[in-house]
């Protein structure tokens, strides 16, 4: 039964950590006009012009600051929702007509959403009561509907039947963990 348990726990673990990607490269249109951003390199580019960047922090929180040719440089911060940025300097050279800001918006574009931490602890309480299920059906069917009888065994079927509602709920379970984590 451990050995089963342990095989369990490993292919569990196995589709959490498949459940993780990064996108090296991307594109997004903004404004009309098309970004390709390299996260490897920190890089944007519009096809006529590449810009560096370096980033911070993640999807609603962060701050970044995008580097112009010229070496000019324009900086964002977000908080939940609110920001606030501008130009480093009054030398924005000939690129004043690249927005900024919507540099800031093709780079965050890309960006994976924060994991759902309320699926995440369901999740983890649906698996340990689905393992438990399958490990320990006599306990189960105790909890739920023995202690209301004096000197009672549960059946057969009844065993099979919280063993197998144990691997739903264990299948369920690792399903919502790949949700979360999408």
């Amino acid at each position: 039964m451990r050995k089963w348990l342990l095989f369990c726990l490993a292919v569990f673990c196995t589709l959490l950590l498949s459940a993780c990607s990064r996108t090296a490269a991307y594109s997004a249109e903004i404004d009309g006009r098309e970004y390709w951003i390299d996260t490897d390199s920190q890089t944007i580019s519009d096809g006529l012009n590449t810009y560096t960047y370096t980033f911070s922090g993640t999807k609603d929180r962060y701050t970044m600051e995008i580097t112009f040719p010229d070496g000019s440089s324009y900086w964002w911060s977000q908080s939940d929702g609110s920001g606030h940025g501008g130009w480093q300097d009054e030398l924005a050279g000939g690129y004043q007509n690249v927005d900024g800001s919507a540099l800031c918006d093709a780079v965050v574009m890309g960006l994976p959403d924060p994991p759902n931490y309320a699926l995440i602890v369901f999740a983890v309480i649906l698996l340990a009561i689905g393992v438990f299920n399958i490990v320990r059906p006599q306990t189960a069917w105790f909890w739920s509907s023995g202690w209301k009888y004096k000197n009672v065994e549960p059946s057969d079927y009844a065993l099979v039947v919280y063993r197998i509602g144990g691997g739903v709920a264990a299948i369920i379970a690792v399903f919502l963990f790949l949700q979360a984590f999408a």
